[in-house]
């Protein structure tokens, strides 16, 4: 019977062998990179996006219920508005609100609680460093991080039809012809998850006044809304 000689690789195909292997790993290993970047940047858009939604939610709902009051024959309540321009963090605004409250009603971090009605309710919004980190702030607690800036224009009533005819810095406006807010904060992500360092100018309110660029790789989004105060804060 006719025997069989077994033989080994070669090294020429040894080394074709190694090299397709290594350009698979090679492929294997940039998908997984890919994979983990694109992950990242969802997380980063999920994470200004749930602040957003949170910060605007929350500064409107406290901008209605400025100057509001449980019984309208009461004296109008004095500076239900008030608010500074570019004098805090990053050079953002910061806006004051007062309201009357009933019993058991508290203000933006649960402090402060009504006791015997009407009692006065007074958020402070502003910019402040936590954790190196902008963040924006009610009556000195830390409340949502990642705001690299916050800004307000206030919407005079000029010809008193109760509608905005311009809008104006708080140092500007005469906040007993105040009818609506404008709101704009930018926020940022926690980490650098972008491709490439963010060259971007934003526009908040202001087109004259952009912020920016930054040199990070962070994410950033500019959330904006135009409130209309509902109450009427004038003698009855």
């Amino acid at each position: 019977m006719r025997g069989f000689k077994q033989t080994g690789l070669s090294l020429v195909e040894l080394m074709l062998a190694m090299a397709v292997g290594l350009l698979l790993m090679t492929f294997v290993v940039q998908a997984f990179v890919a994979n983990k970047s694109t992950s990242r940047f969802n997380e980063g858009l999920s994470e200004i996006q749930e602040g957003g939604r949170y910060g605007i939610d929350l500064l409107r709902g406290e901008i209605r219920m400025s100057a509001y009051r449980l019984d309208p024959s009461t004296p109008p309540i004095a500076n239900p508005l008030a608010g500074t321009d570019n004098g805090g963090l990053n050079n953002s605004d910061s806006l004051v609100i007062s309201y009357q409250g009933d019993v058991g009603e508290a203000d933006c971090v649960g402090g402060d609680v009504v006791v015997a009605a009407p009692g006065m309710i007074t958020n402070t919004f502003d910019l402040r460093l936590s954790n190196n980190r902008p963040t924006l702030f009610c009556n000195d607690v830390a409340i949502l991080p990642g705001i690299d800036n916050l800004q307000f224009e206030y919407g005079v009533d000029l010809s008193n039809d109760g509608a905005a005819n311009v809008y104006l810095d708080a140092g500007a406006a005469n906040m007993n012809q105040v009818v609506s807010v404008r709101v704009a904060m930018l926020l940022a992500t926690e980490d650098n998850v972008g491709s490439h360092t963010n060259d971007r100018e934003y526009t908040l309110l202001d087109p004259d006044v952009p912020v920016g660029p930054f040199a990070d790789q962070r994410l950033r989004r500019v959330f904006s809304l135009t409130v209309v105060i509902r109450n009427d804060n004038s003698n009855n």
